[in-house]
């Protein structure tokens, strides 16, 4: 039943001569994240192409280590960064993959949350990361 709706509505569109437009990709506005994080002074934003969660433990011994909470942190897929300004002054983790966009403030590439929990090397790496700038991201939380 919804099938044939569907197609009477395209083709009734049609007869008005109403083109309709498909999303290439529709996740880039599926998330609240793209406009909620402009309402924080300095977003940490945990750039993914797979799913990261903020309240994934590791994430949070993060964010804890760097005296962030929760609220502070968004997750976003590198194709909702290409829509943020340049001038933004914000602090991005690009989890798995090359950085394509550059900001004002930090910026850190790591290898996947799966290799980074399981390799002592990878986490080592960042937490040298982390310690490095740490004076800088402490200024997050003013």
């Amino acid at each position: 039943m919804r099938t044939k709706s569907i197609t009477r509505r395209n083709w009734q569109l049609k007869q008005l001569g109403i083109t309709q437009w498909n999303l290439r990709n529709p996740l880039i506005f599926q998330k609240p994240t793209v406009v909620d994080f402009f309402n924080h002074n300095t977003p940490f934003l945990l750039i993914s192409n797979s799913s990261i969660q903020k309240y994934y433990p590791f994430i949070c011994d993060v964010a804890r280590s760097m005296n962030l909470n929760p609220s502070q942190l968004f997750e976003v897929i590198p194709n909702q960064v290409i829509l943020f300004p340049s001038k933004l002054n914000c602090y991005c983790w690009w989890i798995g993959i090359k950085a394509t966009k550059n900001f004002l403030g930090i910026s850190f590439q790591t290898d996947p949350l799966e290799m980074i929990t399981q390799d002592s090397n990878a986490k080592r790496e960042l937490w040298k990361v982390i310690t490095r700038h740490k004076r800088l991201i402490a200024n997050i939380s003013d």
